[in-house]
């Protein structure tokens, strides 16, 4: 757990500033997920709504956030 909280602590995962993903996080009912992308990781659900699906399927394939390595999106 601690490289993982040192990694989300340095930013590595998320590729952009904070603040170009408020107009994103706004859109957004899941808390859970606002503090998720807000640390560069997302995710998807049958419980997400088609917007929330929709501002996480755009950033990933935008690349503002994710590892340095392969990334995989299932659908």
């Amino acid at each position: 757990m601690g490289l993982v909280s040192s990694l989300l602590l340095s930013g590595r995962f998320l590729h952009c500033m904070e603040k170009d993903l408020v107009p994103y996080l706004d859109k957004l009912n899941d808390n859970t997920l606002k503090e998720t992308l807000v640390n560069g990781v997302g995710y998807l659900h049958e419980g997400l709504t088609a917007m929330e699906r929709r501002v996480v399927e755009q950033l990933f394939s935008s690349g503002e956030w994710g590892g340095t390595g392969p990334r995989h999106f299932y659908p």
